[in-house]
């Protein structure tokens, strides 16, 4: 046959599918038969390229993702000359911890940068064996100051702390606190606080020192006398430094959202008159001052933007 063609196309194809011939028959004995042509000669079929593509045990340290840090590697089958692969593979979920599920997937080019995939059968095989680890410890923010003076016989509640994961998120409820403060015996006294996370990674041991003082008996001047505290370095009980405990946000309110206005106000973002009210105004100068401190603006003051305000 002469002028074949394929698809209408005189270009035999390459890429993997099926495609109808059509040929030009000349006979040889042109005195008793016709040429045909354009005549359909059946199907021209190019089979795709088996390969098979096979996870590859991963470890890596937790980032919030899915994405593994190897690359699938072509245990069956090769590429056709000029082709890439551009293979990764996932794990099943996040979280840290073993066992997890790495899976393949990808696509094929060719030498102009065409995705050739369709030309290749693949098989993408996981493998159970991928793990992600946390060795990053958590952090620890102390809430008030670390120095801290009270009278002999006066009560004591400490402002504890807070506790971030870089994996498990808001952990202030593992931290442990060790408080021996007795306000009935004068002395210096020592609060820890620690936590563990998930992974069992140790936070830093943060210390806040309290110093119990004793009453001073002075004589007034006027034949009698009058009871004061010793002198004291750091924080003193019952000063005025409003400490934030609440989760507040937009259409809170209380006295919680006026010492907030107030710290806002003195901060600069002239909140006006606080009113105690968390409106819209309340919430755009707490994302400004959250973005300020880099934290994430929400405009909710939760336990990460209360670790900052009482700072």
């Amino acid at each position: 046959p002469n002028n074949v063609k394929y698809d209408g196309s005189s270009t035999a194809p390459t890429n993997a599918g099926t495609y109808a011939i059509s040929a030009d028959f000349v006979p040889t004995d042109t005195s008793d038969y016709n040429s045909l042509t354009g005549i359909s000669a059946g199907n021209f079929v190019v089979t795709q390229l088996p390969i098979t593509v096979t996870a590859i045990t991963n470890t890596k340290e937790y980032d919030g993702n899915i994405n593994a840090l190897g690359i699938p590697t072509i245990t069956s089958g090769i590429l056709a000359e000029g082709d890439i692969s551009h293979f990764i593979e996932k794990y099943d979920n996040k979280n840290v911890g073993e066992e997890k599920i790495l899976t393949p997937e990808g696509t094929i080019i060719n030498s102009d940068e065409i995705d050739v995939t369709n030309n290749y059968n693949i098989n993408f095989i996981s493998d159970e064996s991928g793990i992600i680890k946390d060795t990053t410890n958590p952090i620890i923010t102390m809430i008030g100051n670390n120095l801290i003076s009270i009278v002999q016989g006066s009560s004591y509640s400490d402002a504890g702390a807070t506790a971030l994961d870089n994996a498990d998120g808001d952990i202030t409820n593992k931290i442990v606190t060790v408080n021996d403060v007795n306000t009935s015996i004068v002395g210096t006294y020592t609060v820890t606080y620690n936590v563990v996370d998930n992974a069992g990674n140790h936070s830093t041991e943060i210390k806040r020192t309290v110093n119990v003082t004793p009453w001073i008996i002075n004589h007034s001047g006027s034949g009698g006398f009058i009871r004061t505290s010793s002198s004291t370095v750091g924080q003193v009980l019952g000063a005025s430094k409003f400490i934030f405990t609440k989760t507040t946000k937009k259409g809170s309110r209380g006295n919680e959202v006026v010492e907030l206005q107030k710290f806002l106000n003195n901060q600069k973002y002239n909140l006006g008159n606080p009113n105690g009210y968390f409106g819209d105004k309340t919430k755009a100068a707490v994302i400004k001052f959250q973005i300020a401190n880099k934290l994430k603006g929400d405009g909710i003051v939760g336990a990460t933007t209360r670790a900052i305000l009482n700072k």
